[in-house]
């Protein structure tokens, strides 16, 4: 038996999640019927440099950028990381949304912030 997340995005990607609360935001995107990308690649992806890749991709009235920071990458890089893929973001972005651990903790608060953010 594997211990693997995967996610199925809005196109029918199947990709790994790297964490639970991935798994679970990615079930409300569905369950609330928003349309997304997940592990959106932007200016390449991680195979150029200087490209990133965007947690979450969703397509309402313009594309939002929805980053959750949880404890598996983003306590790899330092808070002036965060905040200058935050800033290229907002460059690109109709709109970015960030969520955390004091958002997300379980199935039932992922769809209670993402019914916040996206109702």
């Amino acid at each position: 038996m594997t211990d693997e997340l995967y996610v199925t995005d809005s196109t029918g990607q199947i990709k790994t999640a790297d964490s639970k609360e991935e798994v679970w935001i990615s079930n409300s995107l569905s369950k609330y019927r928003l349309f997304f990308y997940f592990q959106f690649p932007v200016d390449g992806g991680k195979t150029i440099p200087g490209g990133y890749v965007v947690d979450w991709v969703i397509e309402q009235g313009g594309y939002i950028a929805l980053e959750f920071f949880g404890e598996f990458w983003h306590n790899k890089r330092t808070d002036e990381e965060d905040q200058l893929k935050l800033e290229r973001l907002a460059d690109k972005f109709w709109r970015v949304v960030v969520l955390n651990r004091k958002d997300v903790w379980d199935q039932d608060s992922a769809d209670k912030a993402i019914r916040h953010e996206f109702s």
